[in-house]
């Protein structure tokens, strides 16, 4: 996200010297230039602002999937047959917008039926968070803390492996976004896994308003 000093600096001048600041910051950072001049009280800054910073997510998100699924294909290779079939992996911990078992086989497969996993919403989407764990033995303990922009504990959640290999979802069947933003507002929220009382993983993302992109 572009510093504070540049944010001032694009607010404070004219039309071309913030296309200028957005350029430099193309270079950089097509993302938070973008929402930076999107902050703009010139009408076409802002508009030039939108189009870069949701051109900029879509790259994040197509990147980030691109190395999920290099992840997940290496660790297919190289670890098999733990239990049954089933294959050995390393706990997976993401947001996305929503999950659907597209090929019908009754298991969430990663990371193909996971829709919109990235870094960065807008507070009309829909989230959900998600620990995968198809490596984890029934009995296994998973707790889950997530922390507001505020750095305060909002949600803290313990749940024991009925079986081995678990997917579980949070926010699936209520309104997560109304909830996260109701406890902490807009910004960067911190989500924490313990297995078995062990630090495990972690993910962040942030969460907008989009009352920015409609100015």
């Amino acid at each position: 996200m572009a510093s504070n000093l540049v944010k001032k600096v694009i607010q404070g001048v004219g039309f071309i010297s913030a296309l200028s600041v957005g350029v430099a910051g193309f270079l950089g950072c097509k993302t938070g230039a973008g929402y930076t001049m999107m902050q703009h009280p010139d009408p076409r800054v802002r508009g030039i602002g939108s189009m870069m910073h949701h051109e900029g997510v879509h790259e994040e998100n197509m990147q980030e999937a691109r190395e999920g699924r290099d992840v997940y294909n290496n660790q297919e290779n190289q670890q098999r047959n733990v239990y049954g079939n089933i294959k050995q992996e390393k706990p997976h911990f993401f947001a996305c917008n929503y999950w659907k078992d597209f090929n019908n086989n009754g298991a969430g497969d990663y990371p193909e039926e996971y829709v919109g996993i990235k870094k960065t919403f807008i507070d009309n989407e829909k989230i959900i968070l998600v620990s995968y764990d198809r490596a984890g033995t029934k009995g296994t303990k998973l707790d889950v803390k997530i922390f507001n922009p505020q750095g305060e504990e909002i949600y803290n959640d313990g749940f024991i492996y009925p079986r081995n290999g678990i997917l579980r979802k949070y926010g699936e069947n209520d309104d997560l976004m109304n909830k996260l933003i109701q406890k902490g507002g807009y910004g960067n929220f911190k989500v924490v896994y313990y297995i078995n009382g062990n630090y495990a993983g972690s993910n962040e993302f942030e969460i907008h308003s989009s009352n920015i992109l409609q100015r």
